[in-house]
């Protein structure tokens, strides 16, 4: 009998695919996005311009892990644009 690894993060395998999914992303945005593991489900953190780049990292995600809850926690920020004098 092969005693089973023990692994203090059960979700840290679904955290590296939802990493590899955003970092393999076109958009800068949402390759800064970050990945937690929260013992429910998958957290995404971090910040974008666009609420469209909030629903587009959920969603590159969800596609990928569809039975695991995702949390999407990624705040959309007014992008400030430098003033002309």
């Amino acid at each position: 009998m092969v005693a089973e690894k023990w692994n203090p993060n059960p979700g840290s395998g679904w955290t590296k695919r939802a990493k590899s999914l955003l970092s393999n992303s076109k958009i800068p945005a949402i390759r800064q996005v970050g990945v937690e593991w929260n013992s429910v489900g998958v957290v995404l953190r971090g910040q974008v311009h666009l609420y469209y780049y909030k629903q587009l990292a959920q969603e590159l995600v969800r596609n990928e892990l569809e039975d695991i809850p995702i949390f999407n926690e990624i705040e959309v920020v007014e992008h400030k644009s430098p003033q002309c004098s």
